[in-house]
């Protein structure tokens, strides 16, 4: 009679032992079901100890290998109390700094750093305008929202819940920012409980899943993931995130609000987006085979398209249609507008060579519009397209690896009327000098000038 039981608890024994692995990595649940097994096994040693007696040889073996499967049972129980112990002491002190926060605008913010990967270095730029898009970035007469967003990705630097990895040198503003690890794995865990958003990596397992179903998440973020078809928890999902994504076909997704891919492979992209109407923000860097839809222009919401160094044949000229558009990034590809750009237009950086550079000098003299104030033009080899009066409220101007062959800087920077901030990104420090007559204008009219 001994023999039978016996057998059966070691084989019980053997499969918790299987699973000893998945127990260390946090799934407390299963401790509990160890423990009740541990509290029958301590029982039925008592009990097995005097039918032993009898003179069972092989009782005595199967008793002595249970008793030790026992004591490794106890070992895994202590070593996840002593996990459960160390999360509680660090959601206790995160928590803590985390309900310190003054407003849940921030606090939103926060958590919003859970869709980007481990040790990923942030752009505050792009950072910023992914806050506006999903409208954490509250609107006020006194500040633009840009404004408020640099502010808020201060204070979290202020308060360590960021690291600061690279500042602007130009005017000091934080450029790049990084997660510790600790507090990483705390935003996601916080977010997958709040069902803030859902974080699927191939590399960990679906490890953002929502805590209950009643608790659906409508933002997802998926990293290193290469099952080809994403399935996203909900057909009415809001945002998209995506990195290093292997060949994936994106499903249609009616209601999408903000979509950010990086480093991926695109199947059948146009299409899939053809129908998002709602769409705020378009952010795709790093990715090849996309296509974009011409009905782009109808996506009267944008407010940015990103497409620097991503791989596409053509940009359709209907994105000049879209009367939101507030950030605008583009390479090859792309056609200047026919007519006036939108009127909300704030940023344009244009990575182009310069041989298309002319194509802007045939617009109209306020083509930018009243409010457009930053312009980038990378790489850069000449000054021609800079007319009297054809951008009157340009107020900052990047020009991106200057290569011209004079040591002059062009005249037509005096001709925008409202500049303040120029910087300048030269492939030889010696290429300017102090002396230069439009460099010495420039600044006596008030306009920062910073050589890098």
């Amino acid at each position: 009679m001994v023999e039978p039981a016996v057998s059966s608890v070691v084989g019980g024994i053997k499969d918790l032992a299987v699973q000893e692995t998945t127990l260390l990595c946090g799934v407390i649940g299963e401790a509990g079901f160890l423990k009740d097994e541990l509290q029958r096994l301590q029982g039925f040693l008592k009990d097995a100890d005097t039918k032993q007696r009898s003179g069972s040889e092989s009782a005595a073996i199967w008793v002595s290998q249970i008793r030790g499967a026992a004591y490794e049972a106890e070992n895994v129980l202590e070593d996840v109390d002593h996990m459960k112990k160390r999360s509680r002491l660090k959601k206790g002190i995160v928590g803590a700094i985390s309900s310190d926060l003054p407003n849940h605008y921030l606090k939103s913010c926060f958590l919003y750093l859970a869709v980007f990967p481990e040790d990923y270095s942030i752009s505050v730029l792009d950072l910023i305008e992914l806050w506006i898009a999903e409208g954490f970035i509250p609107h006020t007469t006194k500040r633009k929202q840009e404004q408020i967003a640099r502010k808020y990705a201060s204070e979290l630097a202020q308060r360590s819940l960021v690291q600061v990895v690279s500042k602007c040198e130009a005017h000091g503003w934080i450029e790049k920012i990084r997660v510790h690890d600790s507090l990483h794995d705390w935003c996601v865990e916080e977010a997958r409980y709040a069902g803030f958003v859902d974080v699927v990596d191939s590399t960990s397992g679906h490890v953002g899943e929502s805590s209950s179903n009643t608790m659906i998440s409508y933002r997802s973020s998926f990293q290193n993931y290469r099952d080809g078809k994403m399935n996203p928890a909900t057909p009415n999902l809001r945002t998209l995130v995506g990195f290093g994504l292997s060949s994936f076909s994106l499903p249609k997704l009616r209601f999408l609000r903000v979509l950010h891919v990086e480093k991926s492979s695109l199947i059948n992209f146009g299409s899939a987006i053809s129908g998002c109407i709602h769409l705020r923000y378009l952010r795709l860097r790093w990715c090849e085979h996309v296509t974009l839809p011409s009905s782009i222009g109808q996506f009267l919401y944008l407010q940015t398209i990103d497409l620097r160094d991503t791989r596409l044949e053509s940009v359709p000229n209907s994105i000049w249609d879209i009367p939101t558009l507030r950030h605008v990034y583009l390479e090859r590809g792309f056609s200047a507008p026919k007519n006036c750009p939108p009127k909300e237009l704030q940023s344009l950086h244009l990575d182009i060579p310069d041989e298309e550079v002319n194509c802007f000098e045939t617009l109209p003299k306020d083509s930018f519009g009243s409010k457009c104030c930053d312009l980038v033009f990378t790489p850069l080899r000449s000054g021609g397209w800079m007319e009297v009066e054809a951008m009157p409220r340009l107020s900052r101007l990047v020009l991106g690896t200057i290569c011209w062959n004079t040591k002059l800087l062009p005249e037509g920077l005096l001709h925008l009327p409202s500049l303040k901030e120029l910087e300048l990104h030269l492939q030889d420090m010696d290429l300017i000098s102090e002396d230069d007559v439009t460099l010495k204008k420039l600044r006596g009219k008030g306009c920062k000038v910073t050589i890098l």
